[in-house]
């Protein structure tokens, strides 16, 4: 915030307290005029002060039309007025016959008007302004009083004393705001600061959360589109083959491929209607993986084996999401791979680890062979494990099938 900027809740708190101290002072003058009329000056004095005040921070247009000096001008009426009206009422009470160690004598009042000053000083614009508003209204009061007031020796050494022992109070009651309106100010500068990171850190993590989605697309891609336009691209040129010397071998291939395009056709279909569902909001976590594994049993004639727990501990959204997506892309692998007869699928939780478990008593795969380039089923498996700190293990062996196991480490009892 710069030098010139008002602090927030300033100004509120500065109308509302010239207000109160309009209507007391209003209704003082007029007590006062009716009993003693000639020591209503002061009381007069406090009125006009504070409805210029009132009207001076009320005007909408006029903090643009004085600029910075709007507030500091405020403040410089607001600690005089009181000094002069305090030494008009010490006077009018001298005059009448009351002694001048009584009339010089601060029952509080004052210091009670000057406060109000003293805080809205001491939080706008710190530690100095704040001594020399304490001093420079002590001295005001000592040097008004010494002019507008007939002291004796004894009374003026009362009223040094008295001068100097209100700036003792008024600093103490200063450092303490300025301490305070300080810290505070350091808050807010934090605040911003952390907020724009939060900001940065959303924007970063939308870009990776579409980063993530594009990958997901290539890697569904490559499942459905690429592995039917290549058996496709296979069968269209033995036909080319075919045509000229073994017409009827040709018709064969001609219906092969279109059994390869409607497949790849009906899997296309499948793969947009997965990406489009949300599972896992309708039906939660565990409904979503039985779900998946007696749908591969239906369409491929597997037995699925389905071991789920009760009930989990509260997970975080996305490690709900990444578990459903390894499951459902571990159970694609074996549709389309696999030619598995017995596939199992378990989830289960112990001290602190989710761990999913997909196995299948299939052809398996030589799980120590590095996988071919542009191959994207376990690498896109793996990057799902490493987007929530999970640890993907994969043992497979020609004839032997093949077990996937990732376990999550959570949080117990935090969501």
């Amino acid at each position: 915030m710069s030098e010139d900027e008002i602090e927030p809740g300033i100004l509120q708190v500065f109308r509302l307290c010239v207000g109160v101290e309009w209507l007391l002072a209003g209704g003082a003058a007029l007590l006062r005029w009716r009993q003693h009329a000639d020591i209503a000056d002061a009381a007069l004095w406090t009125w006009a002060q504070s409805s210029f005040l009132l009207l001076w921070l009320t005007l909408p247009w006029l903090p643009r039309a004085v600029g910075r000096v709007f507030l500091p001008v405020a403040l410089v009426v607001a600690s005089a007025s009181p000094l002069v009206g305090q030494a008009l009422s010490a006077r009018a009470m001298v005059a009448s016959g009351t002694p001048a160690l009584l009339a010089i004598a601060e029952p509080g009042r004052l210091s009670m008007l000057l406060m109000v000053p003293l805080l809205l000083v001491s939080v706008q614009y710190g530690y100095r302004a704040m001594l020399a508003f304490t001093w420079g209204t002590s001295l005001l009061m000592l040097a008004l009083t010494l002019a507008l007031v007939p002291l004796g020796r004894g009374v003026l050494l009362a009223l040094v004393l008295g001068a100097g022992l209100r700036p003792l109070v008024f600093m103490l009651v200063g450092f303490i705001v300025v301490r305070l309106s300080k810290a505070q100010r350091q808050l807010r500068r934090d605040l911003v600061q952390k907020n724009a990171q939060l900001a940065n850190y959303a924007s970063t993590l939308e870009e990776l959360a579409v980063s993530r989605e594009r990958n997901r697309l290539a890697r569904e891609l490559h499942d459905t589109l690429a592995h039917t336009l290549s058996a496709l691209s296979i069968q269209l040129k033995a036909l080319e083959v075919q045509l000229g010397s073994a017409p009827e071998q040709a018709r064969a291939t001609l219906a092969q491929a279109q059994g390869i395009t409607s497949s790849g056709l009906d899997e296309a279909r499948r793969t947009l209607h997965a990406l489009r569902a949300r599972p896992l909001e309708s039906m939660g976590l565990l409904a979503a993986l039985r779900q998946l594994a007696e749908r591969g049993a239906e369409r491929c004639g597997w037995a699925a084996q389905v071991h789920m727990p009760p009930a989990l501990p509260a997970l975080p959204a996305e490690v709900e999401q990444q578990l459903y997506r390894v499951a459902e892309e571990a159970l694609q692998n074996v549709e389309r791979h696999a030619q598995a007869r017995h596939v199992r699928l378990a989830l289960q939780h112990s001290s602190g680890i989710i761990q999913l478990e997909v196995a299948d008593d299939g052809v398996g795969f030589d799980s120590a062979a590095p996988a071919p380039t542009g191959h994207y089923g376990l690498g896109g498996l793996r990057e799902r494990a490493q987007l929530i700190g999970a640890a993907l293990e994969v043992a497979s062996a020609p004839g032997r099938g093949t077990r996937l196991r990732l376990s999550v480490p959570y949080a117990e009892g935090r969501a």
